[in-house]
């Protein structure tokens, strides 16, 4: 693990300063975060640099549980009272909307991170994604194009006196283009330019494994939702492959044929294993009848068939959702054991007779619904039972998003949905509330990219923008 004396990669912005070797810049300097109360939350709020949403002089939890009875609530909790408290009709929760709480989302000065190369000049953070629990789950991983991983501490802020909170690795050679964490939080799950997977265990900075197979750019990697040993990923390629831990280990790192491949100067990631697929589906999103002229194409007319996304089935440890860039189309594989995969379901986008191609898919929490974002600016949401067609579509007047490179979010209760755009704005949807209004948020310069719920409350989200800044919005 890389100390705090070794790795200082939150500094302050000055004039004179020449940029050091260093993972991240804070934008701003400010005030250290102070804690105020519900009463003179308004009155404070427009003040520079303060934290609204979390009392570190105490050391308490603003949004936790309160009593039904007590008399003052916040916006926050007052909604979470009304969706557990609620009156039912006809065995259905009464949907309470969402919007007071969206208004109140700010990112202040001191949750701003500029991202640079070891040379100083500007680098783009692709992905993030919150840990699940671990320290109440104000964890924060956030890739980028150096081929690192930074964990921030969402409970912090960006000052130089609170650096030693936040800290960073290397992953891989090139640009990290996707980051999950595993179910325990011990360790993260990269997908990377140069074609490979990674597990690293966030304590020790070491590689847990890596797993070879695809032959160009990662476009998505995500474990099993209850089986930690299996994985799923997708390239540009045109290939979608699932693998376990437990099997075709293919050797280490320290063998000879993989030492050239696996080693990244200056940089030790200690002895690891080293798999391949257990299962590749090359041409997953390629018409049947194209398939063999295909097979003898170039590898340049292979990239427009990238495979976006992967995502294992809820429950299923043999089935598999993809969705494609070129076909527009989203598809339930197959994929038991001693059969050749083969699509159960499909479903195909097409605006003024144009397919149009998948960006991101997510599956909510209960496993019952699938959210796409499509490349017409439009999330789809499908029921899993039936993925024929489409059960209700999300729009905006304002919302472009054109992109394979824009992602989505759903929060940990499934009510709102969270997507990034083309035109420097993050958009919010009320799930159950009006699907051709968002709420929009300000405050990035450029296409934002990536964002992320936090997985167990709706007081915050992040998000990642090709103007080099990482922004934590809270509530």
């Amino acid at each position: 693990m890389l100390s705090s004396s070794s790795n200082p990669f939150v500094r302050e912005r000055s004039v004179s300063s020449t940029p050091t070797q260093s993972t991240l810049l804070t934008d701003w300097t400010s005030n250290s975060g102070t804690a105020i109360n519900d009463t003179n939350l308004t009155q404070c709020s427009n003040k520079r640099g303060l934290d609204i949403t979390n009392d570190s002089t105490q050391g308490t939890n603003k949004h936790a549980y309160r009593s039904p009875h007590r008399s003052t609530w916040t916006t926050y909790e007052t909604i979470q009272q009304r969706s557990l408290y609620g009156q039912r009709m006809f065995g259905r929760r009464i949907h309470v909307s969402g919007r007071p709480l969206l208004q109140r989302y700010q990112c202040h000065e001191d949750q701003v991170y500029y991202y640079f190369f070891p040379d100083g000049k500007s680098c783009v953070p692709f992905v993030c994604d919150y840990a699940h629990a671990a320290n109440n789950g104000n964890l924060l991983a956030v890739s980028d194009e150096e081929g690192r991983v930074s964990i921030l501490r969402t409970d912090k802020s960006n000052q130089i006196s609170e650096r030693e909170y936040h800290r960073s690795f290397y992953t891989h050679r090139n640009a990290v283009v996707d980051i999950k964490w595993s179910k325990d939080d011990s360790s993260v799950l990269s997908s990377g330019g140069d074609g490979k997977l990674r597990i690293m265990d966030v304590e020790s900075d070491e590689c847990l494994g890596t797993f070879i197979g695809h032959r160009s750019i990662m476009k998505s990697a995500n474990w099993h939702p209850t089986n930690p040993h299996l994985l799923v990923s997708s390239g540009s390629d045109g290939s979608f492959n699932i693998w376990d831990t437990r099997f075709r280990q293919l050797g280490t790192n320290n063998d000879a044929k993989y030492v050239e491949e696996e080693s990244m100067e200056g940089i030790d990631i200690g002895c690891y294993p080293i798999y391949g697929p257990i299962k590749s589906v090359p041409d997953a999103h390629v018409e049947p009848k194209s398939r063999v002229k295909r097979q003898r194409a170039s590898a340049v007319i292979h990239a427009g068939r990238t495979v976006t996304c992967a995502l294992f089935y809820p429950n299923d440890e043999e089935k598999v959702i993809t969705s494609g860039s070129f076909d527009g189309t989203i598809k339930l594989w197959d994929c038991r054991v001693g059969r050749t995969p083969s699509p159960l379901q499909v479903t195909s986008f097409q605006q003024n007779g144009r397919r149009k191609g998948i960006a991101d898919m997510k599956i909510d929490q209960s496993g019952t619904r699938l959210f796409s974002l499509c490349t017409d600016s439009s999330v789809y949401m499908h029921y899993m039972l039936d993925l024929s067609l489409p059960a209700k579509r999300y729009t905006d007047p304002t919302y472009e998003a054109s992109l394979f490179t824009i992602k989505l979010s759903i929060s940990y209760d499934d009510q709102f949905l969270l997507a990034g755009s083309t035109n420097n704005s993050i958009y919010v949807w009320d799930i159950d509330g009006d699907q051709t209004q968002a709420h929009t948020y300000k405050g990035h310069s450029d296409i934002v990219s990536s964002v992320a719920w936090h997985k167990s409350r709706n007081d915050q989200f992040a998000s990642c923008s090709d103007d080099f800044h990482a922004r934590i919005w809270k509530a």
